[in-house]
């Protein structure tokens, strides 16, 4: 898979729903059945999460540089849908692979990867917890 690539066509700045289990969330991941179980609404339900996928594995990130933007791979993000600063919590990290790094837009108001700094998995989302892409949202990161 190329760098910047997720599992099919996604990429940076694709806003994904993902499966929360094991990250976000503490409660075990699904067994087959009960995956099947909340799709026709028996179970736990509100283990979903929409958000940006920021980095990819391989990928750094740091925030933020003197102009308070996102540095991804050393290199300023461009997000016209992101506060200035672009995070109040500093961090710099190295994503592994199969794993993604998401924040929500509403930077001053989301629980996303940075919210996990520090706990088991340390804000990274197994690629494997993506459900599918947000269709129509028409922005991705240069």
């Amino acid at each position: 898979m190329a760098p910047g690539r997720l599992s099919g066509d996604l990429q940076r700045g694709d806003i994904v729903v993902f499966d929360g289990r094991g990250s976000f969330v503490d409660d075990a991941l699904p067994t087959p059945l009960q995956k099947i179980g909340s799709w026709v609404g028996l179970g736990p339900r509100d283990v979903y999460y929409v958000k940006r996928v920021i980095a990819v594995g391989g990928d750094s990130l740091e925030c933020c540089d003197a102009e308070g933007r996102l540095l991804l791979n050393g290199k300023p993000l461009n997000e016209d849908y992101a506060p200035t600063p672009a995070s109040a919590v500093e961090f710099s990290i190295e994503v592994p692979e199969g794993t993604m790094w998401v924040m929500g837009d509403n930077r001053n108001d989301s629980a996303d990867s940075r919210s996990l700094l520090g706990r088991p998995g340390g804000g990274f989302i197994p690629t494997d917890r993506i459900i599918g892409p947000v269709i129509g949202h028409g922005s991705s990161i240069d």
